[in-house]
């Protein structure tokens, strides 16, 4: 499956505290930048729409920076790329298409 991938960045001001959605319509994501805060316990998670199913739920290392590559065609998302957990993480880029 071959497409135009675009990015998108997201920080804890976006949405209610990081919270909401990142890409809005149906979408794949194919990867995923994390820079994470000075704390432990950094969590990300992604549905497929705020009441969704989960996409994707990953732990990080504190102050760290972290890439999810995502094989084959990527992630899913019908209705939209919807951040529900977004603890401790300073920012993320989403690549999709």
């Amino acid at each position: 499956m071959s497409s135009d991938v675009k990015a998108v960045y997201w920080t804890s001001s976006n949405g209610s505290s990081g919270v909401g959605t990142v890409i809005a319509g149906r979408n794949r994501i194919r990867g995923i930048h994390v820079h994470t805060a000075g704390s432990n316990n950094s969590v990300l998670e992604i549905k497929d729409g705020s009441g969704g199913s989960q996409v994707i739920k990953a732990d990080f290392q504190g102050q760290d920076n972290d890439s999810i590559y995502i094989p084959g065609d990527g992630l899913l998302c019908v209705n939209e790329a919807y951040v529900s957990v977004f603890t401790n993480i300073d920012s993320i880029t989403v690549f999709y298409a």
